[in-house]
């Protein structure tokens, strides 16, 4: 099995531009052969200010 991670910096004000770009890019993946599963989400804040 090969686990893939990326970390992903998203640009203030382009959230909905990346939500609709990893969309697509998510049901390619999904499509590709040997595609198991996706799921895992972890969103890391470095402080409070972040929020």
């Amino acid at each position: 099995m090969i686990l893939e991670i990326a970390q992903l910096t998203i640009r203030p004000g382009q959230t909905g531009a990346f939500e609709q770009a990893f969309a697509q890019a998510q049901r390619i993946i999904a499509s590709m052969q040997g595609y198991q599963s996706d799921g895992v989400l972890l969103i890391n804040f470095g402080s409070n200010d972040d929020l």
